[in-house]
This record gives C-alpha cells, sequence and structure tokens, in this order.
C-alpha cells in the first residue's frame, strides 16, 4: 500500500470524507489511522476496511480515537473488520468518546487512554419514515435490533444491571481509571474462557478412539 501523506481532518455531521491511514515505514507493519469527529457513513472506513483484511499476524493498526460518536450502522463495517482481521488493532482514546465510539474502544485488541479521556454509554436514538404500517414495523424490528447489539458489545463491560438500565434510557459516564479497570477486567474473562475452550478442544483431540468389537462370521463348512 502506497504511503499517506494526507492528515485526517475532523468530521462534523455536515463532513464525511473517507479517513486515511498511514504506513510508517520505519516500523515495518505499523499502519496509523485518525477517527476523529462524527461518525455517519461506512464510506469513512473504506480505507481503514481495505487495510485490515490484508494484515498479517504480525502487522499492527493504531486508531486514534475521539469521537462523540454517530450512526451505529455506519460503524459496523469498521467493527466487523476489526473483529476478523488477523492483525492487532491498538485503539488509543483521548479526549471525549461517545456512543457509538465507545464501541470502537471495546473492540480493540489492546488500549490506551489519556489523562483528560472521558466516556459516555447510552442507548442510543434512531429515526424511522413512511406510512403507518411500515414505521411500525421498523420500529418494533429497530428496537430489538439495537438492544441485541448493544447487550453484545457491553456484556462483561457493564453488570447485567447496568445494562438494563442504559437500555431504559440511564446515561453512563466514567473517566479513565474506571474505563481501564472494567475494560482490562473484560480482557482477562475473554482470555480465561479462551483459554478453557482451548483446553477443552485440545482434552477432546488426544481423548483414545473407542474400537468396536470385531465380530467373527462362523465359517461356512461344505456339506
Amino acid at each position: 500500500m502506497s504511503k499517506q501523506t494526507k492528515q485526517a481532518g475532523s468530521y462534523t455531521e455536515e463532513m464525511s470524507e473517507e479517513i486515511q491511514v498511514q504506513f510508517f515505514q520505519n516500523k515495518s507493519g505499523t499502519y496509523v489511522a485518525d477517527l476523529f469527529g462524527y461518525i455517519n457513513s461506512p464510506a469513512q472506513f473504506s480505507q481503514i476496511v481495505t487495510v485490515l483484511n490484508n494484515m498479517r499476524p504480525d502487522d499492527e493498526l493504531v486508531i486514534n480515537l475521539c469521537s462523540l460518536g454517530g450512526s451505529l450502522s455506519a460503524i459496523s463495517s469498521l467493527l466487523h473488520a476489526i473483529n476478523k482481521t488477523e492483525g492487532n488493532v491498538h485503539i488509543c482514546a483521548t479526549g471525549s468518546n461517545a456512543s457509538a465510539s465507545t464501541l470502537v474502544l471495546l473492540s480493540g485488541h489492546s488500549f490506551e487512554l489519556s489523562e483528560d479521556f472521558e466516556a459516555l454509554i447510552h442507548n442510543g436514538s434512531f429515526g424511522i419514515g413512511g406510512n403507518f404500517n411500515e414505521m411500525r414495523v421498523q420500529a418494533n424490528f429497530a428496537l430489538g435490533h439495537m438492544e441485541k447489539i448493544l447487550r453484545n458489545h457491553y456484556q462483561g463491560f457493564l453488570s447485567d444491571f447496568e445494562i438494563e438500565e442504559m437500555l431504559k434510557g440511564v446515561d453512563i459516564v466514567m473517566g479513565p481509571e474506571e474505563w481501564y479497570n472494567r475494560a482490562t477486567s473484560r480482557i482477562e474473562k475473554m482470555q480465561a474462557a479462551l483459554a478453557e475452550m482451548q483446553k477443552a478442544e485440545e482434552k477432546a483431540a488426544r481423548k483414545p478412539r473407542i474400537k468396536k468389537p470385531l465380530t467373527l462370521v462362523p465359517e461356512n463348512k461344505s456339506a
């Protein structure tokens, strides 16, 4: 991939330019992208997604993150690419990060926080249009779909009680120390669960096969 020299700018609701990814040759395999401002289009992440899809296990992408959130649908392409990449994704979060931006921070394989970091977690919002029946169908689906996404992403980071309160409309705000403690605890639990799965798979692979008993066929004696 060619080296990018243009720095990514800030993004607002009126601006959805593609985020540029820089490659540093002096740090082999290290890519850097800036996710600043409002998230409103998956087109912002087309270059980042391409990099993630082609990363090798020894490659790393550093995402500098400072965003008040935006469209959950727009961020979905980035979250999916991070989840399936073979490389490592490091998130460097600074300043205020809210809503969909917190999902990006939770998706990284490693992270760091600035001293002035703060996060806002809430249940989001959406708009629908059309005739009465279309709006009712869309609303019923969207509510269940958004709830499922939020539960999946915040599980292990928020308590079950906090998730229920958040879905009822309670805003959750935290600083760097609380986020760090929660996130590291979540990572440790995920690593422990993965180790147990690998242990079970290895045990199953070592399990000896049970041979079926031989069946003797009586000799056919000629008359």
